[in-house]
């Protein structure tokens, strides 16, 4: 004869709460000290492909593979697709000089013309391809920015090897909310006529540049322009650290350039901040590898904010200046209400 479960009384029902919660906390001991190290790795991993550099005598094969496996470790919470890209990215910028000129990267993204084995699409394993393979092989079609600005990349990196897969429609909504110079460009270089400065005990910053950034931001959000989809990179600490409570406030995502690398964000505002800066002076902010990882983070449109007279001193960012002034995107501060102004219909 079957019978019915006594019901428990209050004290074991306490006694069973009290164990389940204990259990609960115990499996958090146990698991945040993975997430933790997870992440210590994560950061190492990208602190070691922010200076790869393809050695002189390192195969292309070798050098590929090393590549992959700091990608991965790195970029280990995003998903692989995100993952293959980033491979391709970083791999053909990576390559020596008088390689990369050689490599073209046209073609729609496939697995087996990246280098990535296809029976391995989880975690990958570079393909034995000679050189003279690499050189004549297709690797990558980016989906990210607006197809006008994968000019800038091939500019700067690519030698004009990049592909966009993605139609200029898709995204042109940062133009279609804006008074741009030239509506079929997203992108604006201003030019701040500010001071730069920096104190013993502090890095560089410009308080000209703060302002107009903020002028930026306040603009962008006149237009509806979501504070969410908005994101600030900065090449110095000091001038983060300034615009930090500003940033937060509004939920405006602050980055320093190097820590932006893996996100991705819909407008993008980069400070360059210094006026006082050379050619022997801006190793660190002519850094084409920065440049590249600041550029390349925006979907839908940017602004790039800067000392033309000093850029114009630096070899990689003159060439964004001439980009820029041949597609006449360039403009004084003076102008920026006109283009967060109302769109002519």
């Amino acid at each position: 004869m079957r019978t019915l479960p006594a019901q428990l009384t209050n004290e074991q029902l306490v006694n069973f709460l009290i164990g389940h919660l204990e259990g609960v906390a115990r499996e958090k001991r146990i698991y945040a000290p993975s997430l933790k190290a997870r992440s210590n790795a994560m950061y190492v991993a990208r602190q070691k492909l922010s200076s790869c550099r393809q050695e002189s005598g390192e195969s292309c094969t070798a050098f590929a593979n090393r590549v992959l496996n700091l990608v991965h470790a790195a970029t280990s919470s995003q998903d692989v697709g995100t993952q293959k890209e980033r491979v391709l990215q970083e791999f053909v910028a990576r390559l020596r000089c008088d390689i990369r000129g050689r490599t073209p990267i046209t073609t729609p993204l496939a697995i087996p013309t990246v280098g990535l084995s296809s029976t391995s699409p989880k975690t990958g394993s570079v393909v034995a391809t000679t050189q003279q393979e690499y050189s004549t092989r297709s690797l990558v079609t980016t989906f990210r920015p607006h197809p006008v600005l994968v000019h800038i990349s091939n500019t700067l990196v690519y030698d004009g090897a990049l592909e966009s897969g993605t139609p200029a429609h898709w995204r042109n909504d940062l133009i279609l909310r804006l008074s741009l110079p030239n509506s079929r460009v997203p992108f604006i270089l201003v030019y701040v006529r500010g001071t730069s400065y920096r104190s013993h005990s502090s890095p560089h910053y410009n308080d000209y540049e703060d302002q107009c950034c903020r002028d930026i931001i306040r603009g962008l959000l006149s237009r509806d322009v979501p504070s969410s989809s908005i994101g600030v990179i900065t090449f110095y600490k000091e001038q983060q650290h300034r615009l930090q409570e500003y940033a937060d406030r509004l939920g405006v995502a602050l980055y320093t350039v190097d820590s932006v690398q893996g996100r991705e964000m819909d407008v993008v505002i980069i400070l360059t901040t210094r006026t006082d800066v050379d050619e022997t002076s801006g190793n660190f902010l002519n850094d084409i590898q920065r440049m590249n990882v600041a550029l390349t983070r925006c979907k839908y449109g940017q602004f790039v904010l800067g000392y033309l007279n000093a850029l114009h001193t630096l070899s990689n960012w003159s060439q964004l200046v001439a980009w820029a002034a041949r597609r006449n995107t360039i403009v004084d501060t003076a102008d920026l209400p006109g283009i967060f102004s109302l769109r002519a219909q």
